[in-house]
Formats: structure tokens, C-alpha cells, sequence
């Protein structure tokens, strides 16, 4: 692919550098310009919410009236299910996490960054 410099047509290239800023890479010979950290922030800010709710609210929510008619015993259990419910899908955003971390330890990366 080409793309246009203001004055002709150049080859493109797919290199990034650091913004002035340093609060992205830039790939500027290109035919758009791309900033990574911008269209992954927004990507996530859209999907966490949605894929958290749906993986660790469990959807069933007590009145206080009904929470006040169980006996210690089931408000234990109810409570303690309610717990056990989210320790799953946070072990997995750990995993995640740590995966990434991973990866990016053993990635090459240009130097002094």
C-alpha cells in the first residue's frame, strides 16, 4: 500500500514509534494514522462491563424482608454462594492478566522502552 505524504505517493511503512507524549505507539507512514493504545482503551471500556456483569453478578437479589425471614443458617449458605460465585471468573481475570504479563516479558522490544 501506498499512501499520500501531502506531496506524492510513498510506499508505505508499517513501523511504530513513541509519541512525543509517550502515551502511545504511532504508526505514521501508513495510509491512516493508528494509535494502538487509543482504539484498545475504548475496545475494553465497551466489553469489561458487559462480559463482568454477565460473568459475576448472578442475577438474584433478595429484599431485605426475605434476607430478614431466613434463619442464620440459609443466610450463611446464601451468602457464602454469593461469594463463591465471583471467586471463579476473577481467578480467570487473573489468569488473563498474567498471561499478557507474560507475553509481554517475552516479547522483543525495541530499545529503551
Amino acid at each position: 500500500m501506498n499512501y499520500w505524504d501531502g506531496a506524492k505517493w510513498s510506499p508505505s511503512d508499517a513501523t511504530f514509534h513513541l509519541s512525543p507524549q509517550g502515551d502511545a505507539f504511532i504508526a505514521d507512514k501508513v495510509r491512516h494514522v493508528t494509535r494502538l493504545a487509543g482504539d484498545i482503551n475504548s475496545v475494553g471500556a465497551v466489553i469489561t462491563p458487559v462480559l463482568g456483569a454477565a460473568f459475576i453478578l448472578s442475577g438474584v437479589e433478595h429484599t431485605s424482608s426475605q434476607l430478614a425471614a431466613m434463619t442464620s443458617e440459609q443466610l450463611q449458605t446464601y451468602r457464602i454462594t454469593e461469594a463463591n460465585m465471583v471467586r471463579g471468573p476473577y481467578l480467570v481475570i487473573t489468569g488473563l492478566f498474567l498471561a499478557a504479563l507474560a507475553v509481554d516479558f517475552l516479547t522483543k522490544k525495541p530499545c529503551g522502552l
